[in-house]
């Protein structure tokens, strides 16, 4: 058979037809595919965009509640050091007033041993 041939070239682009027809419908599946995997993969990066977000938000906050903890314990600590000075402050005055009460009690103590010891000879 000879490309003069209208059978024959009618035969060959009928098999020429059916080849685009195969090489088309594979293509569109192809793309309808590629299609459908690419709005999966979009899908999925907006899943992981709003998890990052997320993420990111949660680490701030942590951030801030890290700093505004260490700041807290700054001034939770310097409040417990001026306690302390005040407390070791009071614990000297208390001291001191009770070093003065027993020297005063040991005063009216040696008072009173006199007193009874006159009060014994009047007698």
């Amino acid at each position: 058979m000879s490309l003069d041939d209208p059978r024959f070239l009618i035969r060959l682009l009928l098999e020429l037809e059916d080849e685009l027809n195969k090489w088309s419908h594979a293509a569109n599946v192809l793309r309808e595919d590629a299609t459908r995997d690419q709005l999966s993969v979009a899908n999925l990066v907006e899943v992981e965009r709003r998890d990052d977000n997320i993420a990111i938000n949660r680490f701030e906050s942590d951030q801030y509640t890290t700093q505004k903890t260490h700041e807290d314990l700054a001034d939770l600590r310097q409040r417990c050091e001026e306690a302390r000075e005040s407390t070791l402050m009071t614990l000297k005055a208390a001291q001191n007033v009770l070093e003065r009460a027993r020297n005063e009690l040991q005063k009216w103590q040696n008072e009173l041993a006199l007193a009874e010891a006159w009060l014994i000879q009047a007698k």
